[in-house]
């Protein structure tokens, strides 16, 4: 058996800083954070059976946001971060020597510490179509459909 709707994807990501500070200022960089909504590093969603696309989402990233800007509210937003998914990146936390230090906005960090870029172990627990819950079915038993498969295509580290 398949539950569709316990689907989950996991990565660590870290960005690269965005080179020297304003006016050049030495010691520090400019912090880049990674996009709003852990599937924005999606590109193209694909769900095959027996090597036969069923789902093939291009542009996931868009849609996704798009549809999620509609229909997510404040409190579902909340509940998502907690378990991992980046839905507000100008809301980080980063723990320094014990101390839940926030950074928020574009700011600019000491060379050297692990602030100057945007990594932690991020997730995706919220999906589009079939996975995401809204199907009259979320349990479909694997010897009716054979071999099952997801393909993630991933966004340019451009996004």
């Amino acid at each position: 058996l398949c539950m569709f709707d316990t689907f989950a994807w996991y990565y660590d990501g870290e960005t690269t800083n965005a080179g020297a500070g304003a006016n050049n200022t030495t010691n520090y960089r400019t912090v880049r954070y990674w996009p709003r909504n852990s599937s924005s590093v999606i590109q193209n969603f694909r769900f095959k059976t027996n090597g036969t696309d069923k789902i093939n989402i291009s542009d996931y990233n868009f849609v996704y946001n798009l549809v999620t800007d509609y229909t997510q509210g404040k409190d579902a937003l909340s509940r998502r971060q907690v378990g991992g998914e980046n839905v507000d990146p100008s809301n980080k936390h980063y723990f320094v020597n014990n101390q839940i230090i926030p950074c928020r906005g574009y700011p600019m960090n000491v060379n050297g510490t692990d602030n100057v870029n945007d990594k932690q172990k991020y997730c995706v627990r919220s999906w589009l179509s079939l996975f995401g819950g809204n199907a009259s079915t979320n349990i479909i038993d694997t010897q009716m459909i054979g071999k099952a498969t997801v393909e993630l295509t991933l966004a340019p580290a451009t996004i």
